[in-house]
């Protein structure tokens, strides 16, 4: 089956679409959402949105999206719905759908603004995962910041 929009009826789900640019755009070393949406002529809070689910973007702007990763727009759409399906991409079978790691971990970065490196970054998925097999995604959230402000503040202290 080959998914030709990134529609999502709430937009408050994470896309297809929006999977796909959040994973391909980590890919590349430097890419944040600002040189994202430079490259695309849209601001990062449009890359943002669109990878959060609350916006989907013009059909233009997905075209420039997926003509920025030089790939058929259907594989980029696959690739997303592979993300959030979990199939094949999580090596735990009872692991949280990837798109709940992806709003979590967007959400824990606009609140805390850490600016991470690729080992930064595993750790936390990796820690988001294992809190939500535990939790429920808000839970999860309040809990890593709740970390992170501590650990910071012991930093500064």
């Amino acid at each position: 089956m080959v998914i030709t929009s990134c529609y999502s009826p709430n937009m408050n789900e994470i896309t297809p679409f929006g999977a796909a640019l959040y994973y391909y755009r980590k890919k590349k070393p430097h890419l944040n959402q600002a040189r994202m949406g430079d490259a695309v002529g849209v601001s990062q809070a449009m890359i943002s949105k669109i990878e959060k689910g609350l916006n989907d973007g013009s059909a233009e702007l997905r075209e420039k999206i997926v003509n920025y990763f030089k790939m058929p727009y259907s594989d980029f759409l696959a690739k997303g719905e592979l993300l959030l399906t979990g199939t094949k991409t999580l090596k735990q079978k009872n692991s949280p759908p990837v798109g709940n790691i992806i709003r979590v971990y967007n959400n824990i970065l606009e609140k805390t603004g850490l600016e991470l490196d690729a080992e930064g970054q595993e750790k936390l998925f990796d820690l988001i995962k294992r809190r939500l097999t535990e939790k429920t995604s808000e839970a999860a959230e309040n809990e890593i910041t709740e970390i992170i402000s501590l650990t910071d503040k012991r930093k500064k202290g």
